[in-house]
């Protein structure tokens, strides 16, 4: 069976604008806005760095390799494109002044009261010299790798969990677009005010959560579902795609071939990590894949889940506008919303006894339509959206409790609703010098499917 993304259909009419992104990282700028953190004397160290081209869990990798310490004391809010610049948090937990092992141990830190990412004041080491704080040029200078500048770090109490930031702003530039002048200006509103007529784009998942060069997440972590661990080692270490470079395209072909683990981890460079920590694994106890895979970090693991999560939520999203159920039906779950942003904690079921009040209320968007990403907590579905779920995953091979992963429970997931349409805030267009979009989304929300309603580019790799 060939798997895609689930991607499978486009919200709004016109042929779009063409071209392609990520021409260089720079045409891809996110920054995340984060929920305010008390800066001072607290027990983690919160740094905030600037990306040029690095994948977050690498990064993190790297980060705890060169501050010589555990990757799993090192926690962030969200996963960030690769090909792109990107400004986001990392809490080092411990490591902060009030902590057990504190960076600076003679460091003392006083707050100042100004915005997120403001520079701190100490008290009893010297002051910023040149306007760079003491602990971010440490921390930058122990770091030293390429593409990689702390703008800040500071102690404090609080820490980061997935998911626990405002949302991102972005600014993208699209190059080699098939329009250019009047006609491009036009075709952007045109779109733009058919995804306003129905509160949005559609919240997809971008081609990024199912790896942006191999796009294979998710069939690993199918794998991992259906108890198949050496399938899932195979996965991710062979089975080369096009677009590799050709030492790696054949290293990935010898594993397919069945060479020598050792002989493969020769031919893959370091900062292949992921892959050689899988073979060594193997080198070793050549007949436990499952062995293998728990080798991998717990987040890594945990992303193989939820890109499947993902894929049936596209597989949802798509058939739903196919059949043009975007507004509330009997049978789907709705989420109110809080403030500007929906509660996605909060799951309330459509009856016949209150659709007329749902639908109201998703009319003035006080609540919004919900799809499920599957779990062993999502309850059974009833109606028409029960009816597109329940044939997906048996297309799958699965069932809810499929996502308990009893093999390696610290994985699973329970599942969760996410909104089907989501709006874009802030959303700004400049014609010149380049085609360059700025708009806010809120935390989850993939900016390269909102560039795919206005692009409606069928390669992916374009995104």
């Amino acid at each position: 069976m060939t798997i895609g993304t689930g991607m499978e259909r486009y919200l709004t009419d016109p042929p779009g604008i063409g071209g392609r992104l990520r021409a260089i990282a720079a045409h891809f700028r996110v920054e995340e806005v984060p929920f305010p953190a008390l800066k001072g004397t607290g027990r983690n160290l919160m740094l905030v760095i600037e990306l040029d081209n690095w994948e977050t869990n690498r990064f993190v990798h790297m980060l705890g390799t060169r501050l010589g310490i555990r990757s799993d004391l090192i926690s962030f809010a969200g996963l960030k494109d690769k090909r792109a610049v990107t400004v986001q948090q990392f809490s080092l937990r411990g490591m902060g002044e009030g902590g057990k092992n504190p960076i600076l141990p003679s460091a003392k830190v006083a707050p100042v009261p100004s915005g997120p990412y403001s520079k701190v004041a100490t008290v009893d080491r010297p002051g910023p010299e040149n306007g760079v704080d003491p602990i971010a040029a440490f921390v930058q200078n122990k770091i030293d790798l390429n593409g990689v500048s702390v703008l800040d770090a500071f102690s404090t109490d609080s820490s980061l969990r997935p998911g626990g930031l405002v949302g991102n702003r972005f600014r993208i530039v699209v190059t080699d677009p098939d329009l250019v002048g009047q006609a491009l200006e036009d075709e952007i509103a045109r779109i733009q005010g058919q995804m306003e007529a129905v509160g949005g784009a559609p919240n997809f998942f971008g081609v990024q959560r199912f790896g942006a060069v191999r796009t294979n997440t998710h069939l690993v972590g199918l794998k991992v579902l259906n108890g198949d661990f050496m399938g899932a080692v195979d996965e991710y270490v062979g089975k080369p795609r096009q677009n590799e470079p050709d030492a790696i395209k054949e290293a990935r072909a010898a594993h397919d071939r069945g060479d020598p683990p050792e002989d493969i981890m020769d031919m893959l460079p370091k900062e292949y990590s992921y892959e050689r920590m899988l073979l060594s694994s193997l080198v070793q106890y050549p007949d436990e894949p499952r062995r293998a895979f728990e080798r991998l970090p717990a987040t890594l693991r945990r992303i193989f889940i939820q890109a499947v999560q993902a894929y049936v939520f596209n597989k949802i999203l798509s058939a739903r506008m196919e059949e043009g159920l975007l507004d509330p039906v009997v049978g789907d779950t709705v989420l109110p919303m809080d403030g500007r942003f929906p509660d996605r904690r909060r799951w309330i079921p459509v009856s016949d006894f209150n659709l007329p009040k749902i639908q109201e209320q998703c009319s003035r968007d006080k609540a919004r339509v919900a799809g499920p990403l599957p779990g062993s907590d999502i309850p059974p579905m009833t109606g028409r959206p029960g009816e597109i779920h329940d044939a997906i995953l048996e297309e799958l091979g699965l069932t809810r409790e499929s996502f308990l992963t009893p093999e390696m429970p610290e994985i699973g997931s329970k599942g969760r609703f996410r909104e089907l349409v989501t709006p874009v805030q802030d959303l700004i267009f400049e014609p010149e010098p380049l085609p360059t979009f700025s708009f806010f989304l809120s935390k989850g929300v993939y900016a390269t499917t909102i560039m795919r309603e206005f692009m409606k580019v069928g390669d992916p790799m374009a995104y």
